[in-house]
């Protein structure tokens, strides 16, 4: 029993009914007019527009720590693609793509980065005018990247990615700026130097020298690298091998089919000789450890 009528009100049951009728007169509002219960305009579904957790993924290594350095929320920021940047070979360029609004027009053959301050909030955006027709995004400020994050070599334009498609950081485009991309692709090293290199034999005795693996085409572009870095004086940047493969790997993930058959050609040559060299050599992988309690189909 209640002490007065309008008690009810009051009751769990209808705090739960009032709630639904708000939520539900709140969605109707929501969908008619295009903003939500506070009068903002809600975000454009228009499927050019990529929101961050999709855009995240794409993002060059150098574009993030850009907007780190310059305090940038990417969490709260929402960004317009770019159809022409869209379009390019260059996975750069594409992700740079992003950063451009639908009123601006960007060189293709410039990265960028936008300057985006405090455009949005953590949740809503507001539009200034909050009539139906305001619903563009704001202009945003687009400047060059600092020049020591650009690409000095033309030629290594879209030509860096992992295999997992993965561009390199800043310490890294510093590094690959020095490099001549010709003189990796069109070395002049044959199968003796490459050989020698790999088992270090003008610091390792003959009787020392101990067989290993034979390279595979990868480990050839490796092998040239670290020569093109010796020659050209900036081995000691590369630092230890892991920063070596590292490099190499993107290299060889953004080079063309044409470019990986020299060195898969070179593979071959390198495993004759191997066999010359090494003719009692068999190759015995290490087996893998089973998990306890697993089985094999």
């Amino acid at each position: 029993t209640y002490a007065w009528p309008g008690a009810k009100i009051f009751s769990p049951t209808f705090k739960v009914a009032w709630t639904i009728m708000i939520w539900k007169y709140v969605r109707k509002y929501s969908e008619k007019t295009g903003k939500n219960r506070d009068g903002m305009i809600k975000r454009p579904s228009n499927s050019n527009i990529l929101y961050t957790n999709t855009l995240n993924k794409h993002l060059d290594p150098v574009v993030k720590k850009i907007c780190k350095d310059h305090r940038v929320k990417i969490a709260q920021v929402q960004f317009m693609s770019h159809e022409s940047m869209n379009n390019s070979s260059n996975p750069h360029l594409q992700a740079q793509g992003n950063f451009v609004s639908q009123n601006d027009h960007i060189d293709t053959t410039q990265r960028t980065y936008v300057n985006f301050q405090d455009f949005y909030d953590s949740e809503n955006y507001e539009m200034g005018d909050k009539s139906e027709e305001s619903n563009q995004l704001p202009e945003f400020n687009v400047k060059p990247i600092p020049q020591e994050f650009t690409i000095a070599n033309p030629d290594w334009q879209g030509k860096l990615k992992s295999s997992k498609n993965e561009f390199p950081n800043e310490e890294q485009f510093k590094i690959i700026n020095k490099f001549n991309r010709e003189e990796i692709f069109n070395h002049k090293y044959d199968i003796p130097n490459l050989f020698s290199k790999f088992y270090k034999l003008d610091t390792t005795p003959l009787d020392q020298i101990v067989s290993k693996r034979p390279v595979n085409s990868f480990m050839i572009l490796r092998l040239v690298l670290g020569l093109v870095a010796a020659k050209g004086g900036i081995k000691r940047e590369l630092g230890d091998g892991t920063q070596l493969s590292k490099i190499a790997g993107f290299i060889w993930g953004g080079a063309d089919p044409s470019e990986k058959k020299m060195f898969e050609e070179l593979s071959t040559q390198f495993k004759e000789f191997h066999k010359l060299f090494f003719p009692n050599y068999k190759y015995k992988p290490t087996p893998k450890v089973q998990a306890v309690g697993s089985t094999f189909e």
